[in-house]
C-alpha cells in the first residue's frame, strides 16, 4: 500500500519527539563539545537526537534516502528514491551547549526534490510547528499565518551570523545599513527555529547569506503554507537550492528585495 502524507506527517512527529526528550534528558548538563569548524560545535546531544530520528525513519520508511547534518547522505543500496528526508537533530546547538533556550529539532521531506513536509519541534515550550503541501500550517494544531505588517517601522527581521568571515562582515554592514527605519533585528541563534517566528508572525522577515539545506528545509514548507514566501537574497524560487534564504509575510518581499539589491550587488560571498 501506498504511503499517505497523513503516515509521513505521523512519522516525523514522533521522530521530532523522540529527538526532543533526548535533548531535554541531556539539557544543562555537562556536554562532551566536539568542533567541526569554525564556530560550528557537536554535542553528545545532537548525536542522541540524530539516533532517535534515524531508527525511526528506517523503521517506517526503509526505502527512503535521508540527509542527516550530523551524518551525511544515508542512501538505499544505490536505489534512488523519489523520498528524501532533510534532518537537523539540534538546530541551535550553541544555543543548546549554552543553557540558551531557543534550539529545535527539524524534519523534512522532500518529494521529486520539492519540500513536501516540515516538522519543527521545540522540546522545551513543546511547540511543534507543522506543514504539508497545500495544507496549511499548524502551531500544536492551531492554524497559523503569517503577519500582515508593511510599515518598516514595525517591521522585525530575524537573523543570525554566519560562521564565516567574509558574509559574517556582510551581514553586519546589512543590518547597519538598513536599520534607521526598521522596527528592528533580532539574533537568534537558531535559524530553523528563527524561521518559525515568520511562520507565527513574531517576526516579519528572516535573513541569512550561508544556510545548509537541514537549517531551512522544513521552516521554508512552514513559512510558505502560513501564507509566507521564500527565496534566495536575489529571488530565487527554489530556496532550498540556495545558500542565502529570505523569508517574509509576502507583503514586503519584494520591497525588500529591492532594498537588498545593492548587497547583493556588492559581491558574491553569499
Amino acid at each position: 500500500m501506498t504511503d499517505s502524507i497523513e503516515q509521513f506527517r505521523s512519522a516525523a512527529v514522533e521522530a521530532a519527539e523522540s529527538a526532543g526528550a533526548e535533548l531535554m534528558r541531556c539539557w544543562r548538563q555537562y556536554h562532551h563539545i566536539r568542533s567541526k569548524g569554525l564556530r560550528d560545535i557537536v554535542t553528545e546531544a545532537d548525536m542522541a537526537a540524530e539516533k532517535a530520528i534515524l531508527d525511526i525513519i528506517r523503521r517506517r520508511f526503509p526505502e527512503h534516502d535521508i540527509l542527516t547534518e550530523e551524518t551525511g547522505a544515508h542512501g538505499n543500496n544505490g536505489r534512488r528514491s523519489p523520498y528524501r528526508w532533510i534532518i537537523d537533530p539540534l538546530d541551535g546547538t550553541t544555543n543548546y551547549a549554552r543553557g540558551l533556550p531557543f534550539f529545535c529539532v527539524s524534519i523534512a521531506l522532500f518529494e521529486n526534490g520539492r519540500p513536501l513536509l516540515g516538522v519543527i519541534y521545540d522540546p522545551l515550550r513543546r511547540q511543534c510547528y507543522q506543514a504539508a503541501r497545500g495544507q496549511g500550517t499548524y502551531l500544536n494544531g492551531e492554524r497559523l499565518q503569517v503577519s500582515r505588517r508593511t510599515d518598516w517601522m514595525d517591521i522585525i527581521i530575524a537573523t543570525d551570523f554566519p560562521r564565516q568571515e567574509a558574509p559574517r562582515q556582510r551581514m553586519m554592514r546589512i543590518i547597519d545599513r538598513h536599520s534607521h527605519d526598521l522596527g528592528g533585528w533580532r539574533i537568534m541563534g537558531s535559524a530553523a527555529l528563527g524561521l518559525c517566528l515568520v511562520a507565527d508572525g513574531s517576526a516579519d522577515a528572516y535573513l541569512h547569506l550561508t544556510l545548509f539545506p537541514w537549517d531551512k528545509a522544513a521552516a521554508g514548507i512552514i513559512i510558505e503554507e502560513a501564507g509566507g514566501r521564500v527565496t534566495g537574497i536575489r529571488g530565487e524560487a527554489d530556496w532550498w537550492n540556495t545558500p542565502t534564504c529570505m523569508a517574509t509575510n509576502g507583503l514586503i518581499h519584494d520591497a525588500l528585495l529591492a532594498r537588498l539589491a545593492p548587497d547583493v550587488a556588492e559581491g558574491d560571498d553569499a
